[in-house]
């Protein structure tokens, strides 16, 4: 994480280019149909952004003012009109220009998608496939404060991002920018630059892209009455990726449906076990599912022979284990829901003024000019982040052991009972028994595959920038511009992570 100063450039008209979401559910495409082993999910994305582009006309020392733009070539080319004002109060003479703008100059931070349960997702622009303008149009602005006239917009073909504007503006507009930068040659008059907002409606339109693979692990040779687990792993490259990430162990998921084309030949269960049946072949399929829409599916050729493990303990297809191993699977990772967020834009505003003085033109002519300037509005701090959703599986192999105790009793021989006549002799003989007590112990071990699911957010970054310094440009200001400190009472900003 990062805390950062950073600088306030104060502009005293500010373009500011809200975006706001598209509301309805985002359609979305898994491709191509089941049964496959790979697919990928696309989903249209939107955002709608209200840019201000503008036509900038500067002064020259003749009077009149000029404006740059480019044509149908996307040359640049150059427009001069008459001074319409005064020469101490100058404006361009209202005049038509067609310019040539390259929107990708303008284009969203972001953009959104709304999930199944309603919700907005934010998606930065380096995670978008690809994206265009989907419609444009000229903002509507009030009477008082018209700053030009809107004739025509329209992209110069289609799915591109270049647009042609066709707009009037100069002294018959509200003036967005208003600037004195120098005095004309030769005189004391002031040479201004006049700039004129064009704001704009914009419709983006774009889509992201998300791959999933399965595999199936692994083809097998088995035994009669044998049996062996088989793996399913699926593996996932996100949006905006270009890379795959680690396979995730799918295995015993409730998503997982197991099934053989054989059964006679071999079954298998819901946790990959392939018990062995009959000598032959069949095809144990895995097909995994998701409540995103996909549905992937692989395969492995089971192939079960004759064989007596008993005479042959070492014969592959006597080996019991898990393809080829009872050890349990590799740990999986991979990565789910990515959050971002920002707000960059520090908002700031400012002002150039006169300071109250007076001057005794008696005592001669000054030679200096006092100007205030302060910032009067700007946000405390800024912030970016991104958090990602981090699965997956880890696998543990555990010994279990249970010590039964075993108690039993046994009738054993005890005495003879004699019986005597009366001369003292054995006229009979009779066998006692009794029954004795008997106990003894066994210790059994086991070992079993344990996987468990996990699931956590990993801040991939997270900057929080206070504010440093401003600096306001101006030509009436020495150098150019003028670099202020926030007053005693700030505050830079702080964060605290806790796991």
């Amino acid at each position: 994480m990062k805390l950062l100063k950073c600088m306030l450039i104060v502009v005293l008209l500010l373009c500011a280019t809200p975006m706001t979401s598209l509301l309805a559910q985002s359609p979305t495409v898994v491709s191509p149909n089941p049964p496959t082993n790979k697919q990928t999910m696309t989903i249209e994305v939107g955002v709608k952004n209200e840019p201000n582009p503008g036509v900038y006309w500067y002064q020259i020392d003749n009077g009149n003012f000029r404006a740059n733009y480019s044509d149908e070539n996307f040359q640049a080319q150059l427009k001069e009109v008459p001074n319409a004002g005064t020469d101490w109060n100058p404006y361009p003479q209202t005049s038509v220009i067609t310019d040539h703008v390259d929107m990708d100059n303008y284009r969203p931070s972001k953009f959104v998608y709304v999930n199944k349960q309603g919700e907005d997702v934010d998606v930065p622009i380096s995670k978008v496939k690809s994206y265009d303008i989907e419609s444009i149009k000229f903002a509507e602005q009030s009477i008082n404060d018209r700053s030009f006239q809107g004739i025509y917009v329209q992209q110069v073909n289609k799915n591109d991002k270049y647009v042609m504007l066709k707009t009037e503006t100069g002294h018959n507009y509200k003036h967005s920018k208003y600037e004195v930068f120098s005095t004309r040659y030769g005189t004391n008059y002031p040479k201004v630059r006049v700039g004129y907002f064009t704001p704009l409606k914009v419709t983006w339109k774009g889509i992201i892209e998300q791959s999933k693979e399965i595999q199936v692990r692994e083809d097998a040779t088995l035994a009669v009455g044998s049996t062996r687990n088989i793996y399913a792993d699926v593996r996932t490259m996100d949006f905006g990726e270009t890379s795959w990430g680690s396979w995730m162990d799918v295995t015993t998921q409730s998503k997982t449906t197991w099934t053989s084309q054989n059964p006679a030949v071999a079954t298998v269960n819901a946790q990959g076990k392939v018990t062995a049946k009959t000598v032959g072949n069949t095809t144990i399929t895995a097909v995994w599912k998701n409540e995103d829409g996909f549905e992937l599916t692989d395969s492995a050729v089971i192939t079960v022979v004759n064989v007596d493990c008993d005479a042959t303990p070492n014969d592959p297809a006597c080996d019991t284990g898990g393809g080829g191993s009872t050890d349990p699977p590799d740990n999986s990772s991979s990565d789910g829901e990515t959050k971002t967020g920002e707000d960059l834009d520090p908002d700031a505003k400012g002002y150039i003024d006169n300071c109250e003085r007076t001057f005794d033109v008696t005592q001669g002519i000054p030679t200096s000019e006092c100007l205030e300037i302060a910032v009067t509005d700007a946000k405390s701090y800024l912030y970016a982040y991104e958090f990602q959703e981090k699965l997956g599986t880890n696998y543990y192999q555990v010994t279990v052991e249970k010590t039964y105790n075993l108690e039993w009793q046994e009738e054993e021989f005890s005495h003879f009972e004699e019986e005597y006549d009366a001369n003292g002799n054995v006229t009979s003989q009779k066998e006692v028994k009794k029954w004795v007590d008997y106990a003894e112990t066994e210790t059994v071990s086991q070992d079993y595959n344990i996987s468990r699911e996990y699931s956590y957010w990993q801040i991939d970054g997270f900057a929080l920038y206070g504010i440093d310094q401003a600096s306001m440009q101006n030509y009436a200001l020495p150098n150019g511009q003028q670099v202020m400190q926030p007053s005693n009472g700030y505050q830079a900003p702080a964060v605290t992570v806790k796991q």
